[in-house]
């Protein structure tokens, strides 16, 4: 039985060993995550009282783990939209990121609202919740100075056809 134990051991030893020869020469594994990778994005929106009916607004992209990503919110129907984008271009190859996902309005006196789902991500393009908060109850209850501020947390929980930038 003793054996049996020693054998898996060797097996993820080399397998770790493998990983850590390939990150050294700059490769990223991304297939097969021992540990998934956690993200954040925190983005504070400015003017968002001046968003029309059907107009968006993005905050600046940002890289994690070599993948870009951008908050993304929206005016529709008197509803406010609030996305994350994976803003990944790749065509050559398909390409997926397995994730769970929280989005969460955050007022300067600690008051919070938050959905959280999952997705697979397999083209650039966003996934949240188009009827986030009702319009006037975001103005109301959490803009401030005209500014919204939105936090993205993600759980990356496997990726696959993903060439490094």
């Amino acid at each position: 039985m003793s054996g049996s134990n020693s054998s898996k051991n060797e097996e993820v030893d080399w397998k770790d060993e493998f990983r850590k020869k390939l990150g050294d020469l700059g490769v990223e594994m991304f297939q097969g995550l021992n540990s998934p990778m956690k993200i954040t994005l925190k983005h504070t929106f400015t003017d968002v009282s001046k968003i029309g009916d059907g107009d968006y607004k993005e905050s600046p992209m940002e890289y994690h783990f070599g993948i870009p990503w951008c908050i993304h919110i929206d005016h529709r129907n008197d509803h406010l939209g609030v996305y994350l984008f994976c803003k990944k271009h790749q065509i050559d190859t398909p390409w997926s990121i397995k994730c769970a996902y929280q989005l969460e309005i955050i007022h300067p006196s600690g008051r919070t609202k938050s959905k959280q789902s999952e997705t697979v991500y397999q083209k650039d393009y966003g996934w949240g919740w188009k009827e986030f908060l009702k319009w006037e109850e975001m103005k109301k209850e959490y803009l401030v100075e005209d500014q919204l501020t939105i936090v993205a947390h993600a759980t990356i929980r496997k990726v696959t056809g993903i060439e490094k930038d």
